[in-house]
């Protein structure tokens, strides 16, 4: 998996947005599964970081990316310090935390950082589907983060939102 032109181009934008130029020196992709989309911040020269809930993942990323810092979290709990991170980097993930304990994960995340970058698919009303043994927990995720963060830019993008948030 990987990005593609029109994406890279939008999340080029949001990294290169005021409120983060020159403050961004390391990022953390929750749900990283095993580090393939951390690829495209080497360019930015950061200190890479990424944490799944899937073991066996973050196994195969130590194979294949031995550079990148991967460690295994359910996000209850993101085992670094304070404001370790500059930004954090969420793609089509936030749909796989449950809804109750989404407010937690979301306390985490401005705990570790000061920024977040989110992608995915966002759902005016909330809705549980089921699919290859997997369920997924669609919601307003807009409206959602504005509870922890402020939004400095939204992108819309069809049913897709690109945001960079700053905590409050």
């Amino acid at each position: 998996m990987g990005l593609d032109s029109t994406i890279e181009e939008l999340l080029d934008q949001m990294m290169e947005h005021s409120s983060l130029v020159k403050k961004h020196h390391r990022v953390l992709e929750f749900g990283c599964d095993n580090g393939i989309m951390l690829n495209y911040f080497k360019k930015y020269k950061l200190e890479l970081f990424g944490v799944d809930i899937n073991g066996k993942s973050i196994e195969a990323g130590h194979r294949h990316f031995p550079e990148l810092n991967l460690v295994k979290s359910t996000g209850l709990e993101i085992p670094f310090r304070d404001d370790y991170f500059d930004v954090i980097f969420a793609s089509a993930v936030l749909k796989h935390i449950r809804y109750e304990d989404r407010e937690k994960v979301y306390q985490e995340f401005s705990r570790v950082s000061k920024y977040i970058i989110v992608w995915g698919k966002n759902s005016e009303k909330k809705t549980v589907e089921e699919m290859g043994g997997f369920k997924f927990y669609h919601s307003n995720f807009k409206e959602e983060l504005e509870l922890f963060f402020h939004s400095n830019k939204i992108i819309e993008i069809s049913d897709d939102i690109l945001g960079l948030y700053e905590k409050k």
